[in-house]
């Protein structure tokens, strides 16, 4: 079996007698997930007929016995698969729910007719992924929940997002269950009644997935920048930078695109001030970014900050290369906190986490804890700032790739996630 998240290399020489031909390496790269289910392959050909794969004959639904189970999978009429409003890929599956009559709607896949089969342990998954979209006709009584081989977990966010028009991510903790992972036959998707009265409506489902850490949840993260030819907010918030001076795109790490190389001398990206970047002393943020440093000696280098203005001393946050032997840093008042000293040139992935109720904050460096201290506050007015720190001189020197903003506090295995682990 091939490992989650890992890019594999081969080449193929041709060899006669005692000549041998050389040839070019390739390469590949592994998903980070497993699938359970992505819904794409789901069609509307007869059942029986060559090729038929119909969704409702694979997950079991309460069609057939609307009074004990009100559920639907499916369209009922038309195209059974939702096509345009997808997560991913060109195909969703509508859930349609009814607890008006019945107590619960629920779906069931036998894990047998899935891709994935019963052995849910490979790669070291420990997480299970489904996102969910909402309509707001839908009731919002009705109380969310998954099953695996019988164990219910209850959905832990809001059930108003069932209202919702956009695509919500919900994450569920596998080693928390219990279960015996080796083996698992069933799962179950369901809503079921919270009150006297229940409700009904229909939401859309789509890409089922097993992680070995758990990615962010995708509603907090606030702006991101991928500079795949553009400086643009790819969170589809808006918060959109300006190119100032001559940066240039060029490739990035394996599996992440484009990214944006900085000189050094007037480069950087600015991203205007806005209440949604801004963070106290309270508050929970995140900031994150892959960097490559091609001299390690180039101290004060801003790589993203936000908050100080040119020449300032105002609060702010962010990530830049330090002094005394290439130390990684980040800022916080007035002082910086420092990291280990980088060991040499190269790609490497830092993220900052503020925890505003416990008074912290943490710097992690390619996944790994490097430093904490207690949080002071965070930041005033002030731009974004990728590629220097809006301080003369401060100009970063290298090349800057997935700039990352959440409004959470992320986790270990989160910040895990981002460094590609």
């Amino acid at each position: 079996p091939l490992d989650l998240s890992r890019t594999y290399y081969w080449r193929i020489d041709e060899v006669k007698g005692t000549d041998m031909w050389v040839g070019s390496i390739w390469s590949f790269t592994t998903a980070g997930f497993l699938l359970v289910d992505d819904f794409e392959s789901y069609n509307d050909i007869t059942s029986g007929q060559q090729g038929s794969k119909l969704v409702y004959e694979t997950w079991t639904d309460g069609y057939d016995n609307p009074s004990v189970n009100g559920s639907a999978i499916g369209y009922v009429e038309g195209a059974s698969m939702e096509t345009t409003i997808v997560h991913s890929g060109i195909q969703s599956v509508p859930l349609s729910y009814d607890n008006s009559v019945a107590s619960y709607s629920e779906v069931t896949v036998n894990t047998s007719d899935l891709d994935i089969g019963s052995d849910w342990t490979r790669g070291d998954v420990k997480v299970m992924t489904l996102w969910l979209y909402g309509d707001p006709n839908n009731a919002v009584t009705e109380q969310l929940y998954v099953k695996i081989d019988g164990v219910k977990v209850l959905y832990d966010g809001d059930n108003a997002d069932a209202a919702v028009s956009r695509w919500v991510q919900w994450n569920i903790d596998l080693e928390s269950l219990g279960l015996n992972l080796t083996n698992v036959t069933t799962l179950t998707i369901g809503l079921e009644r919270t009150g006297a009265t229940g409700g009904s409506g229909r939401l859309l489902v789509d890409d089922i997935r097993l992680y070995k850490t758990p990615p962010p949840k995708v509603e907090t993260l606030i702006a991101h920048y991928g500079f795949e030819y553009n400086t643009e907010d790819d969170s589809d918030n808006g918060y959109n930078g300006t190119i100032n001076g001559n940066p240039t795109y060029v490739q990035s790490l394996t599996g992440y695109g484009m990214a944006l190389q900085f000189d050094g001398i007037d480069d950087f990206v600015e991203v205007p001030d806005n209440d949604a970047i801004t963070f106290a002393a309270s508050d929970n943020y995140t900031i994150a970014a892959w960097a490559y440093i091609p001299d390690i000696s180039d101290a004060w280098r801003g790589i993203a900050f936000k908050g100080r203005e040119s020449g300032g001393s105002a609060n702010y946050y962010g990530i830049c290369i330090g002094s005394n032997g290439g130390v990684a840093t980040w800022y916080y008042g007035p002082w910086p906190t420092w990291g280990s000293a980088i060991p040499e040139p190269g790609w490497y992935h830092a993220a900052v986490v503020q925890n505003g109720a416990a008074g912290t904050k943490r710097l992690y460096i390619n996944g790994a804890l490097d430093s904490s201290t207690t949080a002071q506050a965070a930041n005033a007015a002030g731009s974004l700032i990728i590629g220097a720190s809006f301080q003369t001189g401060e100009f970063f020197n290298g090349i800057v790739d997935e700039v990352r903003l959440y409004n959470i506090a992320l986790s270990g295995s989160e910040v895990l996630f981002l460094a590609g682990q």
